[in-house]
């Protein structure tokens, strides 16, 4: 069997801390399945991660306004992998 996972599952905090993952794991051994992540989901969890760091430092951007301080808050380049 083949277990495809989407975008949606990495949105939902599906990672490596996750207490779905030793599920997932024990599933696929004990069923004999193998996991596939297809490149347009992978693309897509990419997207909205860095998506929604912009969004982090737009408003990190704010508070550094408001406070006149640039120290306290670090931005994250959207762009590292």
């Amino acid at each position: 069997m083949i277990v495809l996972l989407d975008t949606t599952a990495f949105e939902n905090g599906f990672n490596a801390r996750s207490a779905e993952v030793p599920l997932l794991k024990s599933f696929l051994i004990d069923t004999n399945s193998e996991l596939c992540v297809p490149e347009v989901v992978q693309q897509e969890a990419i997207n909205r991660v860095r998506k929604r760091v912009t969004e982090a430092n737009q408003k990190i951007d704010s508070v550094h306004r408001l406070t006149g301080a640039a120290e306290g808050l670090a931005k994250v380049d959207p762009q590292a992998q």
